[in-house]
């Protein structure tokens, strides 16, 4: 049975946002130093067990090690999926940047099992890499170190941030990666931008509330505008949805964003 306290983390991850951002930090790094970090191998132990549970069928999907017991689709974010799946005549090559050990994969499969082809790849910190290796990976599912040891295996048709580009330093880097491997699709998920178009790209620092783990640690506002100019000169941009979460970090409002960009 769970108890009530999970109970309710579960309804804040449904319904409201977890987030919370503080500070405007000049550079990465200071943001870094003021922030405590996280014990990465503590939460990795966390996921991978959360993650057995769903293998074992005892929960459907894990989110940030929080289990959840029945199906919560995003109809939207399927929708995205759905209309790659429309123009790739009914195949789906996925990578998955920065999806843990399967949380989307997990949440998403029941929907996807009908595809002529699917391969979801995932690349993530090397802990996990290994760790997805050892305990999860088969013929679907597979998970990398980086985008040229993908390249070796596979190809995509399809790449996912979903809630991880805020959290890498050199983000427009890893998103020139993807332009210069020539994707297809691009699909940006629960990430944060400023409302107000005029607001700049800000280094903040996020507080990850106690009942999931323990950490702060740097991370990205995007300004709109300012993020799409990277993918604006060889993508377009076919769909954009505004998620439930929002968040107000002192006079800006934040929401919590989904895109899918399309090569030209």
């Amino acid at each position: 049975m769970i108890s009530k306290i999970i109970r309710k983390i579960l309804t804040f991850l449904n319904h409201k946002s977890i987030y919370w951002f503080r500070g405007n930090f000049d550079t990465w790094d200071m943001a870094l130093a003021s922030s405590s970090g996280y014990d990465s191998e503590k939460i990795l132990d966390k996921v991978v067990e959360a993650t057995r549970e769903v293998i074992a069928g005892k929960a459907v999907f894990e989110r940030d090690s929080v289990l959840f017991y029945k199906n919560e689709y995003s109809p939207v974010f399927l929708s995205m999926l759905y209309y790659v799946i429309s123009r790739e005549e009914n195949n789906l090559f996925v990578i998955d940047f920065g999806g843990s050990l399967g949380s989307v994969y997990f949440q998403n499969r029941g929907l996807l099992s009908r595809l002529k082809r699917l391969e979801w790849s995932i690349i993530e910190q090397g802990l996990f890499v290994s760790s997805g290796k050892k305990f999860f990976e088969n013929e679907t599912l597979k998970f990398y170190y980086d985008m040229n040891e993908f390249s070796k295996e596979r190809e995509a048709n399809l790449v996912i941030f979903s809630s991880s580009l805020p959290y890498i330093k050199d983000w427009q880097q890893i998103l020139k990666s993807v332009v210069d491997k020539n994707v297809k699709f691009i699909l940006i998920d629960r990430t944060p931008f400023f409302v107000k178009e005029s607001v700049e790209t800000r280094i903040c620092v996020e507080y990850v509330p106690k009942e999931i783990y323990e950490g702060s640690y740097p991370a990205y506002i995007f300004n709109q505008n300012h993020f799409e100019s990277v993918l604006n000169t060889n993508y377009n941009k076919v769909f954009e949805f505004n998620g439930v979460d929002s968040l107000q970090l002192k006079d800006e409002k934040i929401v919590f964003k989904g895109l899918l960009f399309e090569r030209k």
